[in-house]
């Protein structure tokens, strides 16, 4: 139940709405914008440096939907082309890419139906940056038409609109590596899987070289030998060992390995195939996993990004360094992130954001040493009349310390308890995810509205190493929500929230918290809202085990047959008669990870034990309420539930 999220308004229609609001002003001096500033798809995503650095393309949205554009580097953005079928309604756009200095490849996903049950299909399609070449991908090995198609591999540095793909064979379930030429669609095996393959690894060459599968909670990695013989280089339990994530190669012998052997947070370390042995230690932090890593379009890595209470990018690369400090020098009070650069490495996208600031991309010019602006994220928001977001940290009631973030209305600030806030408490989806020290529209939304909002990383959570998201595992409903619970409890032992007003409200996995805080503490807050969340845990991991690798969904939430006891006892379905607080269901149309009948039921049963509760379907929307319109709905119905059931 990972969430994810992303989509937006027509730009016009946000300035008018801004119009009528910016003479509404609270006591506090803070803007209150209209619900669109806040539910609009960012007005720029991910733009990308074709490899030539001549073109920038990104994404933006167009009738509320990502659509891809191309400009010129160094002319206005406002100006870049409009492949105009990329705003097709048939289909969302997930990410695009170069693969050469002319062309792009998309990765889509559309709704679709297979044996009567409902699907997420992805595809891939080929564009020309002007619009002259579009190829739609229909990948298939014989009759067999495989419903994901977008798993790539590698992109191939080296060679131009050829790309490596991992997807299955056949109706067997095999997963198989293949070749597939972007422009001729054409489609070549380059290695053999199997049922249980989860990941193919290739090295500095471009060649497969590793091959990783699962079976049941055990992970296998393969090293591909001279004459294409596969044997083991690890084998281990993926829960009980420690880990082994190859991320590539620096030449035949070494690779890039995230591992844990040293303790439990992730790492990033060198290994020796010949040796069988770590070798270098790249970065290990003492408190948090390695976040991402940060690679050159080669695919060296030059350093890595982690999360504590704020963001940081470590660099062991030389040219990494300089760059990354000139940037730092330039932008002194953002988190600099670099995104890509051309081949040359003379020109670099950099994203630039603080915790209350949605983000700004900009160019940098190693040549002149000068940054210039490409796009802000969200123009209509003004990063000085949002709130800030500020760290907090407690004690859950067994005493392990938890970390949050509290996102403040404009002008507030967790020491001045002179004011008692009303609270929104708002659990993370996953529940193996969590939340970060950024801008989150939903959030940042709320505190405009004058709601502190609380967002906690409870036990299983993941980022702060592997003992502490094991302590979540089969706390779906126990432990986890004991977290929530006391931090929101924490919160108003500081003097700053306000005792008994709160609500609760969460999407995915924190929308069946939110259920469970309602069931499980029916005096503690004042109302709960639940966005696609479960609400029959035992039909949920019914549902799971229909899917590859279920032994992992089954040790982190339970098995349906072993644990059946405890997945009714922590179901919201049945703990129904224990809620007294009012209850918002609200459920996207075409979910397929968390179908709707979980909010249609939960709201049947509601009802029929007297119960206060409102159901609100998002016509066509999807899990991760991926456009304008869904987060419009989204918010405008929180809007007016908390109004009704929460004080200001």
């Amino acid at each position: 139940m990972q969430q994810q999220t992303k989509t937006g308004f027509a730009l016009f229609g946000v300035l008018m709405c801004l119009a009528t609001f910016l003479g509404t002003i609270r006591a506090s001096s803070a803007v209150e914008y209209p619900v669109s500033a806040f539910a609009n798809l960012p007005n720029m995503e991910f733009p990308a440096l074709s490899p030539d650095g001549r073109y920038i393309a990104f994404l933006r949205p167009v009738n509320g939907r990502r659509a891809l554009f191309v400009g010129r580097r160094g002319v206005p953005h406002t100006e870049a082309r409009h492949l105009e079928f990329t705003a097709d309604i048939d289909f969302n756009i997930d990410w695009f890419r170069w693969v050469s200095n002319r062309n792009l490849i998309l990765a889509t996903n559309f709704t679709g139906k297979r044996n009567g049950l409902q699907t997420i299909e992805t595809r891939l399609v080929t564009v020309a940056r002007d619009g002259g070449f579009i190829k739609s991908h229909e990948l298939r090995r014989g009759r067999y038409r495989p419903q994901v198609q977008t798993d790539v591999i590698d992109f191939l540095y080296a060679e131009p609109n050829q790309i490596l793909i991992s997807m299955e064979a056949n109706s067997d379930g095999r997963i198989d590596a293949f070749r597939l030429n972007t422009r001729s669609g054409r489609l070549r095996t380059e290695a053999r899987g199997t049922v249980n393959t989860h990941r193919w690894v290739t090295d500095h060459q471009g060649l497969i070289r590793i091959r990783i599968d699962v079976v049941g909670t055990e992970k296998r990695v393969f090293l591909r030998q001279p004459g294409g013989n596969w044997r083991i280089l690890r084998r281990f339990d993926f829960f009980d060992d420690p880990d082994f994530q190859p991320h590539g190669f620096i030449d035949d012998d070494t690779l890039y390995v995230v591992s844990t052997h040293e303790n439990d947070r992730r790492g990033l370390y060198t290994f020796s195939i010949s040796q069988d042995d770590f070798q270098e230690h790249l970065f290990l932090h003492e408190k948090v996993d390695v976040l991402s890593l940060g690679r050159y379009r080669d695919g060296k890595i030059w350093g890595v990004q982690y999360a504590t209470d704020h963001f940081a990018t470590k660099t062991f690369e030389p040219d990494a360094a300089r760059v990354h400090g000139a940037v730092n020098r330039l932008l002194p009070d953002t988190f600099n992130f670099f995104l890509n650069h051309s081949d040359d490495k003379q020109y670099y996208i950099f994203y630039a954001a603080t915790a209350n600031d949605p983000g700004t991309y900009y160019l940098y010019d190693d040549t002149s040493g000068q940054v210039s602006m490409i796009s802000r994220r969200y123009p209509i928001l003004d990063p000085n009349k949002l709130g800030r977001v500020a760290p907090f940290k407690f004690k859950a009631r067994d005493g392990l310390e938890i970390s949050a973030y509290v996102t403040l209305p404009a002008g507030a600030r967790l020491s001045d308890t002179t004011k008692k806030w009303p609270v929104v408490v708002m659990p993370h989806g996953g529940p193996r995810s969590r939340d970060y020290p950024s801008f989150d529209y939903a959030a940042h939304f709320l505190a405009n509205r004058g709601y502190a909002v609380l967002r906690i990383n409870f036990r299983g959570s993941l980022g702060y190493g592997r003992a502490f998201e094991a302590l979540g595992f089969r706390q779906w409903g126990g432990t986890i929500q004991e977290d929530i619970t006391d931090g929101y409890r924490a919160l108003v032992a500081t003097g700053f929230a306000a005792p008994s007003n709160a609500c609760i409200l969460g999407g995915s996995f924190g929308g069946y918290s939110a259920l469970m805080g309602a069931a499980r503490w029916p005096a503690l807050y004042r109302c709960a809202i639940s966005v696609n969340g479960a609400t029959d845990l035992l039909r949920f991991a019914r549902f799971a085990k229909s899917y590859r690798f279920s032994d992992l969904v089954a040790r982190r939430l339970g098995d349906p047959i072993r644990d059946a006891r405890l997945l009714r006892d922590t179901s919201p379905l049945n703990l129904a008669d224990r809620i007294r607080i009012p209850v918002l269901l609200i459920h996207a149309e075409n979910d397929r990870r968390v179908t709707p009948d979980h909010s249609q039921e939960m709201y049947d049963t509601l009802l029929a034990s007297g119960k206060r509760a409102e159901l609100s379907i998002i016509p066509g929307s999807d899990h991760g309420l991926s456009r304008s319109a869904y987060r419009t709905r989204y918010l405008s119905d929180v809007e007016r539930f908390l109004e009704q059931h929460l004080k200001r």
